[in-house]
Parts: C-alpha cells; sequence; structure tokens
C-alpha cells in the first residue's frame, strides 16, 4: 500500500531472513506461514518478570509434533474452508458445535476486520485525505481500492491497514 519509490529505499531483506528461510519461497504459503510461526513461538511471561518465571515449555514444539504437523498437507488442514479443520474434527465431540462449525480460527484478526468494517468511511476519508497521501507516500490506487467495499485481489492485510491509520493519525497530531 507504499508508493513504489518508498518500497525502493529498502535493506535487502534477505540478509535479515532466518537461514531455513531463503529457499522457502517455493512452499506453499500455508507451509511457509507454518515455518515462520514454528520459529517465533509466543511468549507467554512478562518480559519484565522473565528471571523470575518458571522454565518456559513449550510442549506441542516436541519434534514428533513438528515433523508430523509439518507433513501434513495443508488442505488436511483446512478441509472444507474451515480453519483448523483437522483439530475442530479431532475434539468435535468435546467442542461447542459453533466452534466445530465456524469457518474462521476465531482470533482477533476477525475483530480488526470487523472493525475496520464498521468504520470504513472514516477510513476511507482518513488516508486518502491524510498526510501520507498528501506527502506521495501511499499508493493511493491500491489504497482505494482495498477500502472500496468491492472484492479485490490485491493483497492488504487488515493490520498493515489499522498500521497505516495509526501512523496516519500521529502524523496529523504532529503537524497540526
Amino acid at each position: 500500500m507504499l508508493a513504489p519509490g518508498i518500497l525502493q529505499d529498502q535493506i535487502e531483506q534477505n540478509s535479515f531472513a532466518h537461514p531455513a528461510l531463503r529457499g522457502a519461497n517455493q512452499l506453499p504459503i500455508g507451509k511457509y506461514m507454518q515455518t515462520v510461526a514454528l520459529m517465533h513461538p509466543v511468549g507467554y511471561y512478562d518480559p519484565f518478570e522473565q528471571a523470575a518465571a518458571p522454565e518456559l515449555v513449550h510442549p506441542l514444539f516436541s519434534q514428533p509434533l513438528v515433523e508430523l504437523s509439518l507433513r501434513l498437507p495443508s488442505y488436511v488442514l483446512t478441509q472444507g474452508d474451515h480453519g483448523r479443520a483437522l483439530a475442530r474434527r479431532a475434539f468435535a465431540s468435546d467442542l461447542p458445535p459453533q466452534i466445530v462449525n465456524r469457518c474462521s480460527k476465531g482470533g482477533m484478526e476477525e475483530h480488526i476486520k470487523a472493525v475496520l468494517h464498521a468504520n470504513i468511511d472514516f477510513v476511507r476519508g482518513m488516508l486518502l485525505e491524510g498526510e501520507l497521501n498528501r506527502r506521495g507516500m501511499l499508493a493511493r490506487a491500491k489504497v482505494e481500492e482495498l477500502l472500496s467495499g468491492r472484492p479485490t485481489a490485491l493483497p492488504g492485510l487488515v493490520s498493515q491497514i489499522h498500521g497505516l491509520v495509526a501512523v496516519e493519525a500521529w502524523l496529523s497530531r504532529w503537524t497540526r
């Protein structure tokens, strides 16, 4: 969503990539994302209390489970367009029906998507009439298409749009 000139100034990102990911562009997107997630497990402890915290143990990161999950094809894991379909089927008898039958994984992404859609007119005006656009830092046509409300093939994560809104809010506060 940034203007092309902004992106040309980037440092070669491959030099910062984990060595295991350098040849991973051949992987299907689902396997690539699984691999990235395995490299950056979620921390469960407050970083300021880490010294006093018990040892961090990830039982689901045991080698046999990791190898199994990476061997399973993505289409098995998302069968019927349901995120975590295999896990939902395995634990169906222990889960409420609304969890077994939902299509999304039920995470934060769904919430921030709902917030964006509830405020789409405000967001569209803020980004298209704001400082980032005035300074030529946005790819205006892409942003317009992503915020049009019409289906699009353009990639644009909702979290990236929220990031642009946060930067725009900060900029507009300091340029007044």
